[in-house]
């Protein structure tokens, strides 16, 4: 075959993959759209369930705190059990005895938490989609701190969590869409940066169709208005804040574990009547049914709070797997865009090699 004819085979397939290279551009933004619009109920639900774990724990230290007085009251229970004299040896005769034990229930205190997959990664082109993202355990913690004196991650960092095109500008050339990164000015906070999508056909074509978040930033508010070096003529105005951490992920869970800090609470011997007195008068005397009537009001409070916690649990999930479904789509895309980027890096370089005179006699 000539080698005209082959260069010319070559130059229809490069034509066709830059077009189909436009058409994954032009696709990319309605699934991005979908996930923009679904972030900020996810945002909000997982705050929610952040600062109900936040107060799961402080029942839990309150449960702790009367279980500790009732103690220290001699309203504990307690049971003959048989124990290791050394932990560390095996259990023979030599090595049991019997103890007088406390009863009860170890509470572990709480975190929520969100399972993070690579598809989450606007940049992701990878093989697996579904392994953990890259950079975390697969997991971002919504609570950080031990014990009752945990808080929510972010809240009140006022990140950027949704951005919309104000003007959409003019002139801008779309094969180079998008334009990852660009940092933005403007606006009360810093570090914003966003990836900017240039429309390439029809009204849109050369205008800025999309800005998606790729760093939110801190310190904004909404009805800023922020610009983007080298699209003059273009802004875009915030129109939802938050924690960039809250509504991340694909499923929200709560973590209960040692790791996270528990106390042991002893159950109350209700046939007991507590050594306690009142101080100088002011206080009254508490009997053991006292102090299991108190803790028994709040294990029902702490279940409250749990089961309202587990609603909104159910909720965010429910939009979460919608998230994973626009993830995995917009994974697709931009994954198939960096295969035909490859191929068309390939075709170039094949048709240099062909346009060059030191090969004309092997296709002879």
């Amino acid at each position: 075959m000539a080698k005209e004819s082959i260069i010319k085979s070559y130059e229809k397939d490069l034509d066709r993959l830059k077009k189909e290279r436009i058409s994954t551009i032009e696709i990319q933004p309605s699934y991005q759209q979908r996930i923009d619009e679904i972030k900020p109920p996810i945002a909000q639900l997982d705050e929610a369930i952040a600062e109900l774990t936040v107060e799961v724990n402080k029942k839990i230290e309150n449960i702790s705190l009367v279980s500790i007085a009732a103690t220290n009251c001699g309203c504990g229970k307690t049971a003959l059990a048989t124990v290791l004299i050394n932990p560390l040896l095996p259990a023979t005769p030599s090595n049991i005895t019997t103890a007088i034990v406390p009863v009860g229930t170890t509470y572990f205190y709480e975190h929520a938490k969100t399972l993070r997959m690579n598809g989450e990664d606007l940049n992701y082109t990878g093989t697996n989609p579904f392994s953990p993202l890259s950079s975390t355990d697969g997991s971002t913690n919504f609570n950080s701190g031990i014990g009752s004196a945990t808080i929510v991650v972010g809240s009140n960092q006022n990140s950027i969590l949704e951005l919309i095109v104000q003007t959409p500008g003019s002139g801008y050339a779309s094969t180079l869409s998008p334009y990852y990164g660009k940092p933005t000015t403007g606006g009360t906070g810093i570090g914003a940066s966003v990836d900017v999508i240039v429309g390439s056909s029809g009204a849109s074509s050369g205008t800025v169709v999309s800005a998606i978040i790729s760093n939110a930033g801190s310190g904004y508010k909404v009805g800023d208005i922020l610009t983007v070096s080298g699209f003059s003529g273009a802004s875009f105005k915030v129109t939802d804040i938050g924690s960039p951490i809250l509504g991340v992920g694909t499923q929200t869970y709560i973590l209960a574990s040692s790791g996270v800090g528990s106390v042991f609470v002893q159950d109350i011997d209700t046939s007991k009547i507590g050594i306690c007195t009142p101080l100088f008068g002011y206080n009254p005397a508490l009997y053991c049914t006292d102090f299991n009537n108190q803790i028994n009001t709040l294990v029902s409070q702490l279940d409250e709070l749990r089961s309202k916690r587990q609603v909104l649990i159910n909720g965010v999930n429910a939009l979460k797997r919608e998230s994973i479904y626009f993830f995995l789509q917009r994974y697709a895309i931009i994954f198939s865009r960096g295969q035909v980027d490859k191929r068309i890096s390939e075709i170039n370089y094949v048709i240099t090699v062909l346009k060059d005179n030191t090969y004309d006699s092997y296709f002879t």
